[in-house]
C-alpha cells in the first residue's frame, strides 16, 4: 500500500511508496492518523472517494480500573481508570470503546466483586472545564467504585492537555500485572 502523510518540514503532502503499517514509517510524530488509497487509483482534490482510507494511528497503556458508570439498559456505560503517580490513583478517563455486550456483562460480573463506597481516584471530582473524561461532583454520585485491582489494556489516540486519555477504547484485562505497577508511559 502506498500511505499518503504529512510531512512535518513542509506540511505538503507527501506520497511514500513503503508498504507496511503507518507506524513504522511515522515514529514519533503527533497525529491521529493517515490517509491511504491504492497507488493506481485517482486523486481528486476535495472530494471524498471510496479510494481512501482513514487509518488511525493508536497507543496502547494498561490503566488500573477504578471504578465505572452504570446504566440501566447496559448495566456498564464506561470504565473509569487511572495510573499510578507515587501512592496516589490518578484518573485517567473514561473509556467506552471496545465495550462489546459480552465484554460488559464479563466486567461488570468482576467490577460487582471489588465494589467500595470511596472513590479511589485522588484528583477526583474535577474542578474545571476539561476536555477527555471530566466529571463533576454531582456526576461522582452516580459513579460505582471498585478496589483498584483489575488492570485493563486500553488503546487511545492520544493524552489531552488536561492529562486525560482522548478517543479510549477496551482491548482486554491483563491479568499479568499489579494494578500498583501501572504507572503513565510517556
Amino acid at each position: 500500500m502506498n500511505i499518503v502523510a504529512v510531512a512535518p518540514a513542509s506540511s505538503a503532502l507527501v506520497y511514500v511508496r513503503q508498504p507496511g503499517a503507518p507506524e513504522t514509517f511515522l515514529p514519533g510524530r503527533k497525529i491521529n492518523g493517515v490517509v491511504a488509497k491504492r497507488g493506481d487509483s485517482p486523486y481528486h482534490l476535495a472530494k471524498r472517494s471510496s479510494e481512501l482510507v482513514k487509518l488511525k494511528l493508536g497507543r496502547q497503556q494498561e490503566f488500573v480500573i477504578g471504578g465505572y458508570w452504570p446504566t440501566d439498559s447496559l448495566g456498564l456505560g464506561a470504565l473509569l481508570v487511572g495510573y499510578y503517580a507515587g501512592n496516589e490513583l490518578l484518573f485517567a478517563g473514561q473509556v467506552r470503546g471496545g465495550l462489546m455486550p459480552h465484554v460488559r456483562r464479563r466486567l461488570l460480573e468482576k467490577l460487582k466483586a471489588l465494589c467500595v463506597v470511596e472513590c479511589p481516584f485522588a484528583n477526583l471530582p474535577d474542578m474545571g472545564p476539561r476536555q477527555g473524561g471530566d466529571i463533576t461532583a454531582e456526576q461522582l454520585l452516580e459513579m460505582q467504585w471498585a478496589k483498584p485491582q483489575l488492570v485493563a489494556q486500553i488503546q487511545f489516540t492520544q493524552w489531552t492537555a488536561d492529562n486525560r486519555l482522548s478517543n479510549a477504547a477496551f482491548i482486554g484485562l491483563r491479568l499479568n500485572k499489579a494494578a500498583t505497577e501501572v504507572q503513565r508511559e510517556p
